[in-house]
């Protein structure tokens, strides 16, 4: 399948093939499935393919991460406020009494 993928955007243009989205994330895809992927890569460095792999790590990740509108609200400015002022008024917070003592 990567050999046939590479194929097919080569028969895109002659010089120099413009791959897709699509075409990284299936490479990356064919990759992570293949043990002897970096072989069988022809118009691609395996580094290439590597950074792409870390790209869509992040994006994806990115794109889990983001804030839901539904769910949890997010915390009002006097709430925040409020912790802030209970920290500062108990510091021993989050401390053990032993830690104190020594």
């Amino acid at each position: 399948m990567l050999l046939r993928q590479q194929l097919i955007v080569l028969k895109r243009q002659v010089k120099r093939p413009a791959l897709t989205g699509r075409d990284r994330t299936l490479f990356v895809l064919l990759a992570s499935k293949l043990r002897t992927w970096k072989q069988a890569l022809v118009i691609v460095q395996p580094e290439t393919v590597l950074r792409w792999h870390r790209e869509l790590f992040r994006w994806v990740w990115r794109r889990k991460s983001r804030q839901r509108r539904r769910g949890k609200p997010s915390l009002t400015d006097e709430l925040v406020a409020l912790i802030k002022q209970m920290a500062k008024a108990n510091r021993t917070w989050g401390q053990s009494v032993f830690v104190e003592n020594c």
